[in-house]
């Protein structure tokens, strides 16, 4: 009788800590996990290029910040800069991003456009994914 008290005993204390532990494993939602939309474009700052973005339709986005990363510190290596994007105002639209020298007359730029949705949560998603965000990581110079 005490060996069926113990393992009784046992049985729910485990019971009790699987469901606890259960609940708490449950990830808290981070409040800028869907809310924000990362574009990284592969640059390099000492060519004088840059890119700008420009959006257009009824969904609004705002640029919460940007940042330019050096790969390797050698003078005049590549980088990465990088934008990232929140929802304001529900609705499609394109975003496009030019690398452009600003001071060139007549510049041969190199345009990457997406079609994304802003939803009434305000989180973003990418409508063409025909060109993947992650695929910026290469765009053709």
């Amino acid at each position: 009788m005490r060996f069926f008290k113990l393992n009784s005993v046992t049985l729910a204390f485990l019971l009790l800590a699987s469901l606890a532990c259960a609940a708490s494993a449950q990830p808290e939602p981070e409040a800028d996990a869907q809310k924000t939309m990362t574009f990284r474009l592969r640059a390099n700052a000492s060519t004088g290029y840059n890119w700008q973005w420009s959006a257009k339709g009824e969904g609004e986005i705002t640029l919460q910040s940007e940042d330019y990363e050096q790969r390797e510190s050698i003078p005049g290596a590549p980088g990465v800069a990088v934008f990232n994007f929140a929802g304001v105002k529900p609705g499609k639209l394109e975003l496009r991003f030019t690398y452009s020298q600003s001071w060139q007359p007549k510049p041969t730029d190199q345009v990457n456009s997406y079609q994304l949705e802003v939803l009434p949560d305000l989180s973003i998603i990418q409508l063409d994914m025909s060109e993947d965000i992650v695929s910026n990581l290469k765009p053709k110079f």
